[in-house]
This record gives structure tokens, C-alpha cells and sequence, in this order.
């Protein structure tokens, strides 16, 4: 049965402070929603979530992934998330050998911005995502170079993982800014 593995590491600049950030990730249903596109998510449960991803394209298959996630922060304010099950749409037979591990964590640090200046502080999240298939092909693919699919289907993960990334660099970082500029006026307020 083909294996195919792909991992990406994060590092990426979030606006406020450290207490700020770590506000934010506690809300892991905020972080689906500022990745995922809201017609794209099922809330099953309380921080479980049923995602409806685009259709990827596997050489000739069109292959249209739903994956259950479970997206939760512990005491430490790192965001965790976990594939629990998926399913192919349109691919039953496929979906009886058929195996997807996804893990990833986003953790906020404190990193001085200047070390002259220890009080000068930038808040990182920082983590890795890792995701792994396993897939028994249909016979068709039999006959085809396990190199070459190897390598088409690390590719795919590689996109997959990539795209996540972006969303992180991009729709994350503009939803936190504008999360931490209603953070600073609540605590202005719980001050006052």
C-alpha cells in the first residue's frame, strides 16, 4: 500500500502582545473560520469540525476530501489540531483502504526584536503541521512506476500543506489584527 508524507514548519510574525496572541489561539472556532472558507466547515461538536476541501487532482482522479478535525488549545495556549477521520467523496471502494494522519501545532513565543533592547518584543506562532497517507490505488495504477507515484503524491500533500501555510501567513495574520485591536480596547475597559 502507498505511503505518502508530507510536513511543514511555521514561523510567522502576529500582531500584539504575547498575552494578546495567546488570547486568540485560546478561540481554536475563530481559527477555523479566519483559515476556512465558512461554507467549507460543519461544526459537529464542541472544537470538532468537518471540513469540505476542494477537489485535488491525483493524476486522472479527481479526489474531493472531507476531513473531521479536532482543533482545541491546552493550558499552554498552543493550538493543536487532528484529523479524526476522512472520507472520498465519490470513491468508496478507495475509502475502504484509506488512511490520513494529520497533526499539527501553532505555539505564540515571545522573540526579542532587538537585542539591545529587551523589552522590545515581537510575538511569533510558531509550529509544524505533518500529514501522512496511506492508500491501497485502484488497479489502474498497478501498472505505473511506484517512484513516479510516490512523487506525485507527496507533491499533492506538499500542496496541500502549502496552501494551509499561506492562509496562516495571510488570512490568520489579518484576522488577528483585527482581533488584537478589540483585545487592547477590552482590557483598556476590564482596566478602567
Amino acid at each position: 500500500m502507498p505511503r505518502f508524507a508530507s510536513s511543514q514548519s511555521v514561523d510567522l510574525e502576529l500582531p500584539g502582545s504575547l498575552a494578546a496572541v495567546q488570547s486568540y489561539l485560546d478561540d481554536p472556532r475563530r481559527i477555523v473560520y479566519a483559515l476556512f472558507d465558512a461554507e467549507r466547515v460543519d461544526e459537529l461538536a464542541d472544537s470538532v469540525f468537518r471540513l469540505h476541501m476542494q477537489t485535488l487532482r491525483f493524476f486522472t482522479l479527481k479526489i474531493t476530501p472531507t476531513v473531521d478535525l479536532r482543533v482545541w488549545t491546552d493550558d499552554d495556549h498552543v493550538l493543536h489540531i487532528k484529523a479524526l477521520d476522512c472520507q472520498l467523496s465519490g470513491m468508496d471502494a478507495v475509502n475502504q483502504q484509506f488512511t490520513l494522519t494529520l497533526s499539527g501545532h501553532l505555539r505564540p513565543v515571545a522573540v526579542p526584536q532587538d537585542q539591545t533592547d529587551v523589552s522590545a518584543v515581537v510575538t511569533r506562532a510558531v509550529g509544524q503541521a505533518d500529514l501522512d497517507v496511506q492508500v491501497d490505488l485502484p488497479s489502474p495504477f498497478a501498472i505505473m512506476s511506484n517512484t513516479l507515484i510516490r512523487k506525485t503524491g507527496n507533491k499533492l500533500l506538499n500542496g496541500v500543506l502549502a496552501t494551509i501555510k499561506r492562509r496562516l501567513a495571510t488570512q490568520l495574520k489579518i484576522d488577528c489584527q483585527q482581533w488584537a485591536a478589540t483585545y487592547v480596547d477590552e482590557v483598556a475597559a476590564q482596566s478602567g
